[in-house]
């Protein structure tokens, strides 16, 4: 059998039909129909483990407020929700080219292109580890020069803001590079793997805030254990990941791509999704930063419940709408376009009756809900 051609991910319109040998029309139907019973159960296998993963977020979330806010008082936890905000706004920081990778591998498998979508995750660990690399190196200069409880009006002294800068704008640097463990789940159509790590993560999470909010630790402490909890998690699926990989590497006999295509390629498509990623980060969780700026980081507390509340909404609609991004991808590239036009409508006509279900009752019974909270 000739190698698979990498190029076929690489080539945008390419589709595994140029390459596979004539069927009947009868088996080709047979296929498509195979094909799209795999994907819709992959989608529906990462809407529950999602769902377990983003319940266990939300509940983290949630039980922080009464571990925490007790000891600390409105103000200094108001000043860590606006830190750990400011983090979530760099997450565009990656240039795009994580979103980038899970298009990309999406178009790979479509193309059965293995080689070519390991040379894709090979390219984005290392340019995504270069951003990372520059990104510390600015952060080392620029954290102990910020007046970071000036910046938040909180009335943090300046060593402990100090502290908490450097321990998020560390775990986000740390987080840059692991971060691509989701994509790569999510690229492959295995995005249930992403709701146990998830779990996971949080599980530990809040496991070393108990004990933290127990010893009435400072604000970079619980930091530390807010963030390190899920960053020890993808260290772990990372490491699964790549031995996966290796087996994979050595079962289709170790052929092996050059990265300098699938990098650039990466830097091209990732170009648009950091335009686009940039806008939501501006739109979505900037919010907070801006309250805590102009109203005081005491402020926050009274903000976050009732957005937490509607964020779940947008959260429940995204575990049914994010696995369709990869799968669209395949789709396509197999040139199964019917099925992307069908995925397409019904997702959007389920999301905006999902939507429209949520947000009514909590409209009605939101200011009880939040006073109550």
């Amino acid at each position: 059998m000739s190698p698979v051609r990498v190029d076929t991910v690489l080539r945008p319109g390419a589709t595994v039909g140029a390459m596979a040998p004539a069927t009947s029309g009868e088996e080709a139907r047979v296929d498509v129909e195979l094909r799209a019973r795999r994907r819709l159960r992959r989608v529906g296998l990462a809407f529950v483990a999602g769902g377990v993963g983003s319940a266990a977020t939300l509940v983290v979330s949630a039980l922080a407020v009464p571990l925490t806010v007790g000891y600390l008082g409105a103000d200094r936890f108001g000043a860590l929700a606006a830190a750990m905000a400011v983090i979530a706004l760099l997450d565009p920081l990656d240039l795009g080219i994580g979103s980038a990778l899970v298009t990309l591998l999406g178009r790979a498998d479509g193309d059965d292109d293995a080689a070519g979508g390991a040379a894709l995750e090979r390219a984005a660990v290392a340019l995504v580890s270069a951003v990372a690399v520059v990104l510390g190196a600015v952060a080392v200069v620029v954290v102990p020069r910020v007046d970071w409880a000036g910046l938040v009006h909180s009335g943090l002294d300046p060593s402990g803001a100090q502290r908490l800068a450097a321990v998020l704008a560390g775990a986000f640097v740390i987080g840059l590079p692991l971060g691509l463990v989701d994509r790569v789940h999510l690229g492959h159509q295995e995005s249930h793997r992403n709701g146990v790590m998830i779990l996971a993560g949080n599980s530990v999470a809040f496991a070393l805030l108990v004990v933290a909010a127990a010893g009435r630790a400072d604000l970079w402490v619980l930091a530390a254990c807010l963030t390190g909890g899920p960053l020890a998690a993808r260290a772990v699926a990372g490491a699964l990941l790549v031995a996966r990989a290796r087996a994979r590497s050595v079962r289709a006999g170790g052929e092996v791509v050059a990265v300098t295509e699938p990098a650039r390629l990466l830097l091209s498509v990732g170009a648009r999704f950091f335009l686009l990623q940039l806008a939501m980060a501006v739109a979505f969780t900037s919010d907070q930063v801006v309250v805590a700026r102009v109203l005081g980081a005491d402020a926050v507390v009274s903000y976050a419940v009732p957005f937490r509340l509607f964020a779940m909404i947008s959260g429940v609609t995204a575990l049914a709408a994010r696995p369709l991004w990869p799968a669209y991808a395949e789709a396509a590239a197999r040139g199964d376009a019917a099925w992307v036009r069908r995925g397409l409508v019904r997702s959007l006509a389920l999301t905006v009756a999902v939507a429209t279900v949520l947000s009514v009752p909590l409209v009605v019974a939101g200011p009880w809900v939040v006073e109550v909270m």
